[in-house]
């Protein structure tokens, strides 16, 4: 993550990195909707790999780490302030599964919740 004239942008981390903007999940009081999305797209990634990062937004990752092996990851953008980001964020744990939500009645420790963090 950097800032270009006070605005953040995410940029992959290497070329076995793609992003995408899903676009806005805020439920109009400035709280971003994370369960909103559940399954990592198959197409629509982005070209260039670097884009801007919008409050309420939520981003999806596609994270190659190895030969026909993929992990997907998502992260909202919950607020932006002078030189921070909060971000709260999830991984897929298993391999080349794109859904990106708990499972239902499954609560697990709440420790393993997504978590907000600041960049």
């Amino acid at each position: 993550m950097f800032f270009s004239s006070g605005t953040p942008f995410v940029t992959r981390g290497g070329n076995h990195v793609r992003l995408q903007d899903l676009g806005d999940f805020n439920d109009g009081f400035g709280n971003v909707l994370f369960e909103g999305v559940t399954w990592a797209p198959v197409n629509g990634y982005s070209a260039t790999g670097t884009m801007e990062l919008v409050a309420g937004h939520v981003y999806v990752a596609e994270i190659a780490t190895g030969p026909g092996t993929v992990h997907f990851a998502k992260f909202g953008v919950d607020s932006i302030g002078s030189g921070v980001v909060n971000i709260i964020w999830a991984y897929q744990l298993i391999a080349n599964l794109p859904e990106l939500s708990a499972p239902s009645g499954d609560r697990g420790q709440e420790s393993d919740g997504p978590r907000l963090i600041s960049l």
